[in-house]
């Protein structure tokens, strides 16, 4: 998603396989993420205070429908899910709480399968989604930042296939900047983070690995001889690895 409607809008770009344009178009409200399967691509919308999914079919780009969240809400982030479908996350307003995690899987049929953060699960500590990705052993995994009194964490957060949590808890080491960071799911049912530490009073990327009970498996720490850089964003690389975009300096967004 790119801003190229300007101060006041957004629009979405299609490329080819080499990066040339194929598409675009000028989107409604504030974009909420993007989402790749064989045949759709996945669009969050943010429009008068509530959260839209946007299923475009491929190769028409013809848009095949639209999918409301609950008033109040807003989509994030975007992950593909099983069967050409989509795990939407992001927040929703409650009575109690500023805003609460808020995620759904939504079918290509536009059926949803679950949706977790209803008002029977809502937490009583504001949290939002940051990342989300979906897990090859079943479900999705959830970066969220979480804000409880005068402290601000990120927890990791994996819902089954039904919605139901199979583990959450901070990510191991302490972050910073919460509001921001990746996620990848790893095979066996666990995560990798990409996270912000602090090393030597610096501001440094971290990837922490967790495996599918969320204990921590390793982590390290990247860019240290860089200056303060903060983690925004990993991906699975091919042949193995990952791949890990920073921010410098860190904490200006």
């Amino acid at each position: 998603l790119d801003s190229k409607g300007g101060p006041t809008g957004h629009g979405v770009l299609y490329t080819d396989g080499y990066g040339k344009e194929i598409g675009s178009e000028t989107l409604p409200g504030n974009p909420g993420g993007v989402a790749l399967s064989n045949t759709s691509a996945y669009l969050g919308l943010n429009v008068m205070g509530s959260g839209k999914v946007r299923r475009i079919a491929l190769p028409s780009m013809a848009q095949a429908w639209e999918y409301d969240w609950p008033q109040s809400s807003r989509v994030r982030v975007l992950a593909p899910a099983p069967a050409d479908g989509v795990f939407a996350c992001g927040a929703r307003d409650t009575p109690n709480v500023d805003e609460s995690t808020y995620v759904e899987q939504i079918a290509a049929n536009k059926v949803s399968v679950f949706s977790f953060g209803d008002q029977a699960t809502l937490g009583s500590d504001q949290s939002r989604a940051v990342a989300c990705a979906g897990s090859p052993a079943g479900g999705v995994g959830v970066l969220r930042h979480r804000k409880g009194g005068a402290s601000n964490v990120q927890e990791i957060l994996r819902l089954s296939q039904s919605g139901k949590v199979v583990f959450e808890g901070p990510v191991p080491g302490g972050t910073e900047f919460t509001d921001q960071g990746g996620l990848v799911a790893t095979q066996d049912g666990g995560f990798v983070i990409a996270a912000t530490g602090k090393q030597a009073n610096k501001f440094a990327m971290r990837l922490v690995r967790v495996n599918a009970a969320g204990k921590e498996v390793w982590s390290a720490s990247l860019g240290t001889g860089a200056g303060n850089l903060a983690a925004v964003a990993v991906v699975a690389a091919h042949g193995g690895g990952y791949a890990l975009l920073g921010q410098a300096p860190a904490g200006s967004v």
